[in-house]
Order: C-alpha cells, then structure tokens, then sequence
C-alpha cells in the first residue's frame, strides 16, 4: 500500500533510507570508512516532513513501512526501498506514483540527480527501473552529459 508519510515518521524514513544505502553504497561507501549519516538523514527528513512544497510517499508491507519516495514540484528528490523487499516492484510503484500526482500538479517532467555507479551486474528484469549503468551508457550513447 502506498501512502502519505505521516508528520511523525521522520525516524522511520531516515531507517528506510540508512537500510537501502548500507546494501546499495557498501562498496562505494563501506560502513568502516564513512559511516552513515544518521542525523542528518533524519533532519533531512524531518525538514521534508514540515516542508509544504514536499510530499513523501511511503510503501507498507504487512503494516511495515519499507520504502518512501520524496518529490516536489519537477523533482523525485529521493526513492529508497529496504533491501529485504527489492524485486517485487515497491520502487517501481512509488516511482509511478510519485509520476502520477506531479501529473496530477500539472508538471509535465521530474528531474531526478542520481549516483553514478559502474560497477556490479548488468541485469535484465521487466520488473524493475533501469539501472545506473544502463542510464549511463544511454545517455553515453545519445550524446547528453
């Protein structure tokens, strides 16, 4: 079930995000040499939270939250799902979600910064967003920087 956050979730959110980038970043980030930002995560979030130009989205599984999705106006200003529920298509579904209302807003693109990461497998699932790499190579390939 995706849902609106809720003003008190701050923490919740700041969890949901430590998780997925722990696994995600490990070997970019490994946790002995840059541990993970805890507190300004959770201000990150409690900033987004009181912010009326922000809107989060959260996923529920079983009552568990396990994923958000932070956007505004032309950007999705962040999308994490915990590692535990990857591939059963929660980022894909607060991705379109958050697509869906800034349609809904009027906005006609989302702009969205990512990491670039070129390492680890190149995949291909129908069930799931491209992954850096091949954003990457396509935007290699068309000539955008």
């Amino acid at each position: 079930m995706i849902r609106e956050a809720r003003a008190d979730e701050a923490e919740a959110l700041a969890e949901i995000q430590r998780d997925a980038c722990l696994t995600a970043f490990a070997h970019i980030f490994p946790p002995d040499l840059s541990p993970f930002p805890m507190d300004e995560v959770r201000e990150r979030w409690t900033t987004a939270l009181a912010d009326p130009d922000v809107s989060v989205l959260v996923a529920d599984v079983d009552a568990r939250a396990v994923g958000l999705a932070g956007y505004r106006l032309e950007w999705l200003d962040g999308l994490y799902v915990v590692p535990d529920v990857w591939t059963r298509g929660i980022g894909r579904e607060l991705h379109d979600q958050v697509l869906a209302r800034l349609r809904e807003l009027g906005s006609t693109r989302c702009h969205l910064d990512w990491q670039r990461d070129e390492e680890g497998p190149l995949r291909s699932q129908p069930d799931r967003l491209p992954t850096r790499r091949e954003c990457s190579q396509r935007r290699r390939q068309s000539g955008a920087r």
